[in-house]
């Protein structure tokens, strides 16, 4: 499946949540940080995965979520979302950025570094 939060989306995400964090909504700002724009907002690719994930395997929101961040997403990037064993995997080019699972009381597992 692929998933893309673009430019519209990440800016409704910013109102609604209130977070308004110069990382997230100044490009200025984001400019002095990796990876020198405005970053989605981890909360934001975390609900957008379990939207496009297969609905067999979305976890259940009411048990609670677990998910690692190894790369930052920008608004516009082209995701694809896939579904294995430990959960949902979000990749960039076929590079990991990211995975959510159920909680099940343990930290998610951390997608392996390509390089």
């Amino acid at each position: 499946m692929s998933l893309r939060i673009d430019a519209d989306a990440h800016a409704a995400f910013a109102a609604a949540s209130g977070d308004r964090s110069p990382v997230h909504t100044d490009p200025l700002a984001a400019r002095r940080r990796f990876p020198g724009e405005p970053v989605v907002h981890g909360v934001h690719l975390l609900l957008r995965t379990v939207a496009a994930g297969p609905a067999d395997a979305r976890p259940d929101l009411g048990a609670g979520l677990r998910a690692s961040f190894v790369r930052p997403v920008l608004p516009g990037d082209d995701l694809d979302v896939e579904a294995d064993a430990d959960g949902l995997r979000v990749g960039l080019g076929g590079v990991p950025v990211a995975v959510v699972a159920p909680s099940l009381g343990r930290p998610a597992p951390v997608p392996p570094d390509p390089a």
